[in-house]
């Protein structure tokens, strides 16, 4: 009976030191694919830059068919290597308290479930007098954000600021989002000179990673 009493907490000893790792690993809009890890830059007009490694490319959005809330378009980006599901909260305060934007990683079927795997990035972001972006089309109101660690908050100022989201834990390669969020309407060259800017970032980090 002791023998079974000392395995059984190894056992448990085991599952609590690894049940963080695997949870992370699942995070929203993380690489389904560990050998394929891109970072991926883009904004609320449909204009996005996408690094796998080998240098930026050019990733654009569109208005497609919400397949969460099929009556709705919404800003879609169909991303370049399998992600798993869920919505990541954006927030506009350090408090956490006000919603900027959502980015929702699903697939053609609506699927957000923990361990599903996407396809796509949707980014809703707050509609109201003035917002004409293709990415105004509103918060959801029902959000599958239990796995987002609490979301991110925007850096910079009302007007010009973005955010970073990378659902990777110390010493793991993984995705990485970078949004541009509340600025008039950017050309795609800006926000490809942009990805080029942030495109060793990958590269680097997956150096650093497989130290």
């Amino acid at each position: 009976m002791r023998a079974y009493g000392i395995f059984g907490l190894l056992l448990a000893l085991i599952c609590s030191i690894a049940a963080p790792a695997a949870r992370a690993s699942f995070l929203p809009g993380a690489t389904a694919d560990p050998d394929d890890p891109f970072h991926f830059t883009f904004d609320e007009f449909g204009n996005g830059v996408v690094d796998t490694g080998s240098g930026p490319s050019p990733l654009i959005g569109s208005l497609m068919a919400d397949p969460t809330f099929p009556s709705r378009m919404v800003l879609t980006y169909i991303l370049p290597a399998p992600v798993f599901a869920g919505d990541v909260r954006i927030w506009s305060d350090a408090s956490k308290t006000t919603l900027s934007d959502v980015i929702r990683f699903t697939n053609a079927n609506g699927d957000l479930a923990f361990g599903s795997v996407g396809d796509r990035m949707i980014y809703y972001s707050v509609s109201g007098p003035g917002q004409t972006a293709p990415a105004d089309s509103g918060i959801p109101s029902v959000l599958q954000a239990a796995f987002d660690l609490g979301g991110v908050v925007e850096t910079g100022v009302p007007g010009n600021d973005g955010f970073t989201w990378t659902p990777f834990v110390p010493g793991a390669s993984d995705n990485i989002y970078t949004g541009i969020s509340d600025v008039p309407e950017p050309s795609s060259a800006a926000v490809a000179l942009l990805g080029m800017a942030l495109g060793g970032t990958l590269v680097a980090y997956r150096r650093n990673s497989r130290a």
